[in-house]
């Protein structure tokens, strides 16, 4: 008889619809801390310890000191179309993959979430190039 694979921890900061909540619980270990106030860096490296992933925002900062602290961190999801509060040359030497959501400020945010969490996202108009 196998054991059953143990799931990667991930730390979400944000709201998230239930329906996204449910897709995560279906690969990750999920530990929620939303409506919490953004902790200083030794506080944020105790809530990161140990996670794979984090869903958070751009008043999180990822910078050398805090990732050389925390090499099981593979991902990161900045629900924001910025993207200053990552070192991406940081980001990109430890190996972690860092993403962004656009639209989050105003679909994500809400207490209820967004369609774009629990729903397919709308399709991007697609753009056209000059012929040559």
């Amino acid at each position: 008889m196998s054991a059953l694979p143990l799931l990667h921890s991930v730390l979400v900061t944000q709201p998230v619809s239930q329906a996204a909540m449910a897709r995560l619980g279906t690969f990750f270990s999920v530990e929620l801390r939303t409506g919490e106030p953004v902790p200083g860096s030794e506080e944020l490296v105790r809530w990161l310890q140990g996670k794979a992933g984090v869903i958070a925002d751009t008043r999180y900062r990822f910078d050398a000191s805090l990732i050389a602290r925390l090499p099981e961190l593979k991902a990161i999801c900045n629900l924001d179309a910025a993207h200053h509060n990552l070192d991406l040359q940081v980001l990109t030497r430890a190996g972690i993959r860092a993403t962004s959501l656009p639209l989050a400020n105003s679909e994500l945010r809400a207490p209820e979430a967004s369609p774009l969490w629990g729903a397919p996202l709308p399709s991007a108009p697609v753009r056209q190039s000059a012929a040559a």
